[in-house]
């Protein structure tokens, strides 16, 4: 396991001072056995990583497409393709992410999603601002998630992560007062 250790003290070395990530800690994590502590925390951070895409996602195009302001679709539209960059500066690749992953074996596959009980014919801003909100929650539970894993893999990146999270708090914030002005108008 020191050789592990050494790796991560490379790593973060070589992400502290800006260089990309290295290769080093993509052959170690290729090694990993499923079982592994590094190989459950990138588990949990590629599930996060999408978590917070999707939900933002799901927001920005409500915002777009639902009466939204454009402003408002801007900004989250930029902390999702800012995110999107992030995670390439992350020591990692595509590759070790995706060994990671495996949804067949997920325990919360299996979960349903929880059904908001409207029918079709009774949409309503209501219920829109209600999937808003559940997706900014989602996404910021995601973002606190991908914040704690990014301490444990390069913790360097760390701070980057945690100012998205508060751009999306700022974003929420936004969006639902401007959707309320616009209705009140």
């Amino acid at each position: 396991m020191w050789l592990g250790h050494l790796v991560d003290g490379l790593c973060e070395y070589l992400c502290m001072r800006g260089f990309p990530p290295p290769l080093l800690l993509n052959a170690y994590l290729k090694q990993m056995p499923n079982h592994t502590t590094a190989f459950k925390i990138l588990r949990t951070l590629d599930a996060n990583l999408n978590r917070a895409m999707e939900g933002l996602r799901v927001c920005e195009e409500l915002v777009r497409f639902c009466g939204g302001r454009r402003s408002d679709f801007l900004r989250l539209r930029d902390i999702r393709h800012n995110l999107g960059r992030y995670i390439t500066h992350l020591p990692l690749s595509i590759s070790a992410r995706l060994k990671a992953r495996d949804t067949r074996m997920d325990p919360g596959r299996r979960l349903s999603a929880v059904d908001m009980g409207v029918k079709p014919s009774k949409l309503t801003q209501r219920v829109i601002n209600h999937a808003l909100l559940v997706n900014f929650q989602r996404a910021k539970e995601a973002f606190r998630v991908i914040e704690e894993c990014s301490r444990l893999i390069c913790p360097s990146r760390t701070a980057g992560f945690q100012a998205m999270r508060f751009q999306t708090y700022d974003a929420e914030r936004k969006v639902i007062l401007s959707l309320a002005a616009i209705r009140n108008n």
